[in-house]
């Protein structure tokens, strides 16, 4: 499959959000990949997902090549969310670690059900700041 280039918009609205967010001293990549390797993922249709390593200030953010520049200014604020908030997640991680506790599974699906609320109404602030 032919690579597509991200579209000229992309870098400057990445970066804005960026700085908005609070999130510029990780190391961020964002790759622009085919709807179909996030679905692959994800099991279900999805305009983006993120991979944030709090420990070492690094992410990837990959977007949907099919992302319009409207819906992008919901979904990059979103993945960016789960970048601002990783240092939580690692902090709950390395407790839950520290004291091994049976069904780990479940209690680390309801952190990141809760992370996923908190990065929907981070990525509804930061849109409405955008426009």
């Amino acid at each position: 499959m032919a690579k597509v280039q991200s579209p000229r918009w992309l870098e400057p609205l990445v970066r804005k959000c960026i700085a908005l967010m609070g999130v510029d001293n990780y190391a961020i990549t964002v790759q622009w990949v085919a709807p179909e390797e996030l679905e692959e993922t994800h099991n279900f249709p999805a305009s983006g997902d993120c991979q944030a390593d709090a420990q070492y200030l690094q992410a990837l953010i990959r977007l949907s090549n099919d992302l319009t520049r409207e819906n992008a200014r919901h979904t990059i604020p979103h993945e960016l969310s789960h970048v601002r908030h990783a240092n939580v997640e690692r902090l709950i991680e390395s407790l839950w670690k520290a004291k091994p506790r049976p069904r780990w599974s479940q209690v680390k699906q309801i952190i990141h059900d809760e992370f996923e609320k908190i990065a929907q109404a981070d990525a509804e602030l930061v849109k409405k700041v955008l426009r």
